[in-house]
């Protein structure tokens, strides 16, 4: 079913016919705001300006990202005009202000202006937060360095949906995209981000598995692994943006253990359920600009076979954030940690104490 996302902002049936001094018109300068715009949700095929039969500019990693808002552009068109049967194909219908359809389905820009329309694409980038997110993203259209507010309207922006404006023929058309206080910009256009929070482009993470293998009397070996995920990011629901040219790295250590008993030993013996791990202590970070711990020392959770019920999740693992410098790339991350229990002996040729976590794009 046909819906429209948005009331539109000056009523569409006022720029069916070729003259000027429709609704929202901004005189006859011909380098004002856009005199009229749209919102639309085309409840059928995705892509709706590609349904429009008409050369389309493809737009190349033209998104935006923010603490509470990823959103992106597949592709646009402009024209004089569309007709009834463009629309329909495209799945678009007219209303008018009060959200009723009008009856010519066709529309037409004033003399020197456009219908300007570009739809979404999937951003593969999960927002950092949902939190008040309605009241914390705003957008506005520029163009020719005039803006028009936009609200909250592109929050749910998806493959069905498509902006449509009326604008100065060949005229700049930008996105400004607010959040946390910060405004980002996107061309339209070219795709290209105008003004950025350069941590963003791409959010990179990392991971690392350091682990020590000890050995039970000389018939069961025994692995404890301390597993790193780690994400950078400019800003924090925590912490809020970074200082100039830091980051923040945050993420999870969770320890685990798991046991392999020697073939044709009679007297093998498991590892004891859990065994308590220092992480303040026993886990080191080295790096350009890392802080050499990520907690205290006496900061403990129990390593524990990962396949065994019992132990909750809280008491495994540890979160954390740091400050790292903005343009890091990796880090080495090194475990070494201690079991008291009698008979257990460190193997060092089979321990890989040592690993390093590359930040990187995660894949699309």
């Amino acid at each position: 079913m046909r819906r429209v996302m948005v009331a539109v902002l000056a009523a569409l049936v006022g720029v069916t016919t070729a003259c000027s001094g429709s609704p929202g018109s901004s005189g006859e300068d011909g380098a004002g705001t856009a005199e009229t715009l749209a919102l639309y949700s085309s409840g059928g095929a995705a892509a709706p300006v590609s349904q429009l039969g008409l050369p389309a500019t493809e737009l190349k990693d033209a998104f935006l990202v923010s603490p509470h808002q990823t959103i992106k552009f597949a592709r646009w068109v402009a024209a004089p005009e569309l007709t009834s049967d463009q629309l329909m194909a495209a799945g678009l219908e007219i209303k008018d202000a009060d959200g009723f359809q009008v009856a010519d389905q066709a529309l037409r820009a004033p003399e020197g202006h456009e219908l300007f329309i570009v739809d979404a694409d999937n951003p593969d980038v999960i927002p950092m937060s949902q939190k008040d997110a309605l009241k914390k993203v705003s957008f506005a259209l520029v163009v020719g360095g005039k803006s028009r507010d936009l609200g909250n309207s592109l929050s749910a922006y998806n493959l069905r949906d498509a902006l449509l404006a009326v604008v100065p023929a060949g005229a700049e058309v930008r996105l400004d995209l607010t959040d946390e206080g910060r405004t980002q910009s996107l061309d339209l256009r070219t795709g290209k981000r105008a003004v950025a929070v350069a941590a963003f482009y791409p959010l990179r993470q990392a991971s690392a598995g350091p682990s020590e293998r000890w050995r039970y009397r000389g018939s069961t070996y025994t692995s404890i692994i301390a597993s790193l995920n780690a994400r950078l990011s400019p800003w924090t629901e925590e912490k809020g943006w970074a200082p100039a040219g830091r980051a923040w790295l945050t993420g999870k250590v969770s320890v685990s253990v798991g046991s392999l008993e020697l073939p044709l030993t009679s007297k093998s013996v498991r590892t004891p359920a859990t065994i308590q791990v220092d992480l303040g202590r026993d886990l080191r970070l080295s790096g350009s600009g890392m802080p050499a711990r990520l907690w205290p020392a006496g900061t403990t959770v129990f390593a524990a076979d990962p396949l065994a019920p019992g132990l909750p999740e809280e008491a495994t693992s540890r979160a954390f954030t740091v400050s790292v410098p903005e343009k890091l790339t990796k880090f080495t991350a090194t475990f070494a940690t201690k079991v008291d229990t009698p008979g257990y002996v460190r193997d060092p040729d089979q321990s890989d104490k040592s690993r390093v976590a590359t930040l990187e794009a995660p894949p699309r």
